[in-house]
């Protein structure tokens, strides 16, 4: 059996800092994450695992603007502050790793993996006329699946991310408690402007941080030969 200690950013709770608006103004929000450490097996088909140790390295403090527009709440908006997501560090196999194979002296190993659950949440004020409304929200989101492809090189046979991917983005089923009954009837718009504005933030993280995160955690790791 061959183990592997690697190195990658735990992304377990993330903090969106800065609101977003549902209404007429726009508004910019900013992305942090916090650091903290967990365990990821990540096996390919046998015996052979790669054990990842996962905490936070070079995300910490790193933010990123964005204007954003939704459509307008009549005569209301609705802010979402204080955003969060939990259980990005909810990383598993699905099924069989293919690998290791040897093609041309290049050592590859392919992994299909499952992020879930990831649950996202905010606090949201709620403005109609000069009533206002605090609302509680959480989005649960479903099975995210992402492809990385791991390649070890003739000259030192060490582990980097040859392809990765974001196969399927879990769609998010947003839910708001405390919403007055004669608001009901806007509740489609902000489930609408939530799944908007919050897929593309995950799918971001997905792609972006998670690659990073994993090419980090490869460097310079001997590849197994089987």
């Amino acid at each position: 059996t061959i183990k592997t200690a690697v190195n990658l950013p735990n992304l377990s709770n993330l903090s969106i800092q800065t609101p977003y608006k549902v209404g007429k103004q726009r508004n910019s929000y900013s992305l942090a994450v916090d650091e903290e450490f967990f365990i990821l097996p990540i096996c390919y088909k046998g015996s052979s695992c790669f054990l990842a140790s996962l905490g936070l390295l070079l995300l910490e403090n790193r933010q990123t603007s964005t204007l954003i527009t939704f459509c307008k709440l009549h005569s209301g908006e609705a802010d979402f502050t204080f955003g969060n997501v939990t259980g990005l560090d909810h990383v598993r196999r699905k099924g069989d790793c293919s690998g290791p194979k040897n093609f041309k002296g290049e050592i590859t190993i392919n992994c299909t993996l499952s992020v879930y659950p990831v649950v996202t949440s905010y606090r949201v004020v709620l403005r109609n006329g000069s009533n206002v409304y605090f609302l509680r929200n959480q989005g649960h989101v479903a099975e995210t699946l992402v492809h990385i492809e791991i390649a070890g090189r003739p000259q030192n046979y060490v582990g980097s991310v040859k392809n990765y991917r974001v196969d399927r983005l879990g769609l998010i089923t947003p839910t708001f408690s405390q919403l007055p009954p004669a608001l009901n009837k806007y509740l489609h718009v902000l489930q609408n402007a939530y799944r908007a504005h919050v897929s593309t933030e995950l799918f971001n993280i997905f792609q972006q941080r998670y690659v990073y995160a994993f090419g980090r955690a490869f460097a310079y790791k001997p590849m197994p030969r089987q």
